[in-house]
């Protein structure tokens, strides 16, 4: 389930995101997110075990925190990882039109969508025994599809040293502009070296090779993130206190080899600029660059697995939306139908529904750049929470030391200060209608409970 949920869009659509903001540097913003991902994986991890329960940092919040930090992680997961599966469903899309030669409208593009959308909720909505047993075979597709490419272009092109090279290099001097930096760690609009005013936000902001790593930092460690749809199962799993922290901690190392492997495989093939230059259009990235091997069957084996991964994504999303969802109906912090569970599937049938429903509305914005960085927001202020939950363990449930939660949360906190301001504000708009949601809940249906 962690690797379903993570080896889809982060892989074949983020990694190029990355690139256009940060060049080449973006192997190093992908180990820093690992670093961040692992200490917040970790949290997560101690939490689900000490805390079972379906509903990851929503039920964690209000167990260890108070009712509004707990509310704020729910509402954040479903508008974060919501973005994040309209960005997993616009991705699928544009992998199959472009495997088949076809370049749709706009509107073709988004009825494919939905119609993908559509069918996997179904999927989803028979529980999660189904779920997984289709979340395997898509996960064993894609592997083989990654490998094959990078075996394809190491026999072409040699092994990817350079972009390591040139990263070390990179390091350097970015380390030796943070002092020259000024007040660009008060910027939060960055657009990527191969930005032009007409794709990226906020004309005028800072652009420091600083400022554009730690906003590709912040993207990338949204490409991570999947290891949460194991928390939010923890109803669902045979001895969560071991098999939870054992799936997190190997999902997390796995992920990380194979996202630094492809992302220098790919830049030594095409080039960092080529290669970000490659979401504009169809966004089909990975495949544009296997065209470069002019192998036939590579550009096709990376088309299978870029389809069956993000179609993974999508699935585990559902999945983990529909928990959260349930969890909060549970507490009347979203309507009270959602609560309602299948008796054959055991699935909760109507929370599926209403993802599905929350999905739809985000993917009408119809870019992939937009649904990745709205979701980095907002999913940097649920993680932030996690952590946060972590650090109120008592001792006999800890199980990892306190700093890895500190260092979460900081590292949390200190990336949202480099996303950008146009990404910034309707995420702020979105919590704020959540706070006079819940207060609203509050005073109508449970006075007395607060």
């Amino acid at each position: 389930m962690g690797l379903g949920s993570i080896i889809g869009t982060g892989v074949f659509v983020s990694i190029a995101i990355g690139t256009d903001i940060a060049g080449s540097s973006v192997l190093i913003a992908i180990i820093l997110a690992a670093f961040l991902a692992l200490f917040n994986g970790l949290s997560s991890a101690q939490l689900a075990a000490a805390h079972p329960v379906s509903g990851g940092t929503y039920e964690y919040g209000y167990h260890f925190l108070n009712h509004w930090f707990g509310f704020t992680a729910g509402w954040t997961f479903l508008v974060a990882k919501s973005a994040s599966a309209a960005t997993a469903i616009l991705g699928t899309v544009s992998y199959s039109f472009h495997m088949a030669g076809i370049s749709p409208g706009p509107v073709t593009h988004l009825i494919a969508g939905y119609v993908l959308l559509l069918t996997v909720t179904l999927l989803v909505r028979g529980g999660i025994r189904q779920s997984d047993r289709a979340n395997r075979w898509m996960v064993l597709i894609t592997l083989i599809g990654l490998l094959l490419f990078a075996g394809a272009a190491w026999l072409t092109n040699g092994l990817p040293t350079t972009p390591f090279g040139d990263d070390i290099r990179q390091m350097t001097g970015d380390v030796a502009g943070i002092a020259d930096a000024g007040d660009a760690t008060g910027s939060i609009g960055v657009p990527g070296p191969n930005s032009t005013p007409d794709t990226h936000n906020t004309p005028g902001s800072h652009n420091t090779p600083v400022a554009s790593l730690f906003y590709a930092t912040a993207l990338m460690f949204v490409a991570y993130t999947g290891y949460g749809r194991i928390a939010t199962l923890g109803e669902e799993v045979k001895n969560p206190q071991k098999t939870i922290p054992r799936a997190i901690i190997t999902t997390m190392i796995v992920v990380v080899l194979l996202y630094l492997l492809i992302t220098a495989t790919v830049i030594q093939l095409m080039g960092a600029e080529a290669f970000a230059a490659t979401l504009q259009g169809e966004a089909a990235p990975l495949v544009m660059a296997s065209e470069i091997l002019q192998i036939s069957w590579i550009r096709w084996a990376v088309s299978i697995a870029a389809i069956t991964a993000m179609t993974g994504v999508l699935l585990n999303l559902l999945l983990g939306l529909s928990r959260v969802l349930l969890s909060m109906a549970r507490r009347s912090d979203m309507p009270t139908q959602f609560q309602t569970i299948h008796p054959s599937s055991g699935s909760p049938t109507k929370a599926v529904w209403g993802s599905f429903a929350i999905i739809a509305i985000l993917l009408s914005t119809g870019s992939v750049q937009f649904t990745w960085s709205f979701s980095a927001v907002t999913v940097l202020i649920y993680y932030a929470i996690t952590n946060l939950a972590a650090l109120r363990l008592r001792g006999d449930e800890r199980r990892f030391p306190a700093w890895i939660s500190l260092a979460g949360l900081a590292g949390c906190l200190f990336l949202t200060l480099w996303v950008e301001a146009a990404i910034w504000i309707p995420a702020a708009g979105v919590v704020l209608s959540g706070w006079v949601w819940h207060a609203a809940a509050i005073h109508i249906t449970r006075p007395q409970n607060h």
